[in-house]
């Protein structure tokens, strides 16, 4: 979970009825074969639908890491990270 700050709340506030946590893997993980794909369809329910709250996302696979931050109602902000780095 993550929290955004006020002014972003007020342009771009959360969707009560988003992309929520707790529903995210039963909405994404039976449609995806990858992990690219899976942070391409969280990104596309996000823009569509909202996300209910903020979130901070790492989907892994063998072929590599994404990392991805939802702080507002339709807005994130997704990277792949290089084979070489870790967090």
């Amino acid at each position: 979970s993550a929290k955004a700050n006020k002014d972003i709340q007020k342009v771009d506030p959360y969707v009560e009825k988003g992309l929520a946590e707790s529903i995210m893997t039963t909405v994404v993980l039976p449609h995806v074969k990858t992990a690219r794909e899976g942070g391409g369809l969280i990104a596309e329910i996000v823009k569509k639908q909202g996300a209910a709250e903020g979130n901070i996302v790492t989907i892994a696979d063998k072929t590599g890491v994404w990392y991805m931050e939802i702080l507002s109602g339709h807005q994130y902000v997704a990277i792949k990270y290089p084979d070489d780095k870790y967090s």
